[in-house]
């Protein structure tokens, strides 16, 4: 999957979880340069305590290589 990006030299993007998987290797441009995204990960930890709901613990977590 390849995803366009107006900014210069910054990884910013919306990911689609529903459409890619996180399998998927990403081609992401900007203006100066192209990055590859590997080994996505996300993790959510929804928290509860005695009171209900306390939120999220969220990340999301990839490695990058600068392919120009």
């Amino acid at each position: 999957m390849e995803i366009a990006n107006n900014s210069e030299d910054r990884i910013q993007f919306n990911f689609p979880f529903e459409k890619v998987p996180l399998s998927s290797n990403i081609r992401i441009k900007t203006e100066n340069h192209e990055f590859l995204l590997l080994n996505m990960k996300y993790y959510n930890n929804e928290k509860w305590g005695m009171f209900g709901y306390l939120g999220k613990d969220c990340q999301f977590l990839y490695e990058y290589k600068i392919l120009k």
